[in-house]
């Protein structure tokens, strides 16, 4: 049909302005600037609702090109695309408090072998204090998502082949009831932390991506009108601004954040707009490139910077996230580029296609 085909992610810059728009917010929350909501709590929720989508649409790709999808290659880009950065990211933070004293070196070990472990969520559940490096709990459940549901589409499409969509959608919504209903149940039983960083709790969102990507491209679709997708952008938007507010923070208030931040995907790849522009702004998209190391950095410079999260003053909060510009520019020209350049080329040689097996 003339104006419709199949659908597609490809690069898409607003994408990047998605992420921007979640790291400012973790900034901002995490600042505590007087009259700013702790829209820091929401801005995870977006990034998992994005990851859901992006890895899914990445790996749906790649079986509709190929005709099968490479797990050890996946892996192997995931671990080039995280573990540099991290790595490095833990190697200054033991150094700087073992040598210079910056923070708990007990703390530090701690928080870094869970880091390492990707068990930091679990380890915030059990109450370990570790420092500079509790705000990686958010990686640990990207990082449990990354391990389980790859290997479930590759396994689906092995056994079914291009029937494979429809069972996947069933599974992810048994998936999305399951960690929904979970969440629901430990309401009012005071364990308002393990809602916020258990893998099973925080599923739901990243799920929601996942089936708004299965949806992308289970069908073509005709984009819809301009004017539909500024309105569900912009009401998407302000949502999340209105949940993050005290009056609405708390466990329950992540269920609709979810659907907002899907509704708000959903209409930037839908029905592109004005919004989709303003989010490929050149400074908004630097600061969705940066945004893992943006992420990873602010918190040990918040605490060096204001001596706690969520009391910092504007002006404290402007240097402290000045450095954590400065140190993310440094960390994607010295240590993240060279492995995303070699991440692209996974697959381009025998050496490449035999090596992700092994390293998976």
């Amino acid at each position: 049909m003339q104006g419709v085909e199949a659908w597609r992610l490809g690069h898409r810059g607003e994408l990047d302005g998605v992420r921007a728009l979640a790291v400012v917010a973790v900034l901002l929350g995490h600042a505590g600037l007087p009259g700013v909501p702790r829209v820091h709590v929401y801005g995870v929720t977006l990034f998992f609702v994005l990851s859901g989508f992006l890895i899914t649409s990445l790996l749906l790709e790649e079986a509709a090109e190929h005709g099968r999808i490479r797990l050890g290659a996946f892996y192997l880009r995931r671990a080039y695309r995280l573990f540099p950065a991290l790595l490095v990211f833990i190697a200054a933070l033991l150094a700087g408090s073992r040598l210079l004293g910056l923070f708990d070196a007990e703390e530090v070990s701690r928080g870094s072998r869970n880091a390492l472990l990707y068990i930091v969520n679990y380890a915030r559940i059990d109450g370990q204090p570790m420092g500079p490096l509790e705000h990686l709990w958010s990686l640990s459940v990207e990082e449990h998502f990354y391990l389980v549901w790859p290997a479930v589409v590759v396994a689906a499409f092995a056994l079914l082949g291009a029937q494979a969509r429809p069972w996947l959608v069933v599974l992810a919504g048994v998936g999305l009831g399951a960690s929904t209903a979970f969440g629901l149940s430990l309401l009012g039983q005071a364990i308002y932390v393990r809602t916020e960083n258990s893998t099973e709790t925080r599923a739901s969102g990243i799920i929601l991506g996942c089936l708004l990507a299965l949806y992308m491209h289970d069908r073509e679709h005709r984009p819809l009108p301009a004017r539909w997708g500024a309105a569900i952008s912009l009401g998407a938007i302000a949502a999340l601004g209105v949940l993050s507010t005290e009056r609405w923070m708390g466990p329950i208030a992540q269920y609709p954040v979810e659907v907002a931040s899907v509704a708000l995907l959903g209409a930037l790849v839908l029905a592109p707009s004005v919004v989709n522009d303003v989010l490929r702004w050149a400074p908004l998209r630097r600061i969705g490139r940066l945004s893992y190391a943006i992420y990873l950095w602010h918190v040990p410079v918040y605490l060096l910077v204001g001596g706690q999260l969520r009391t910092l003053s504007l002006l404290e909060t402007v240097v402290a996230c000045a450095i954590t510009w400065c140190i993310a520019e440094v960390s994607m020209a010295v240590v993240e580029r060279p492995f995303l350049e070699r991440r692209r080329r996974i697959g381009r040689t025998a050496v490449e296609r035999r090596a992700p097996v092994p390293v998976a």
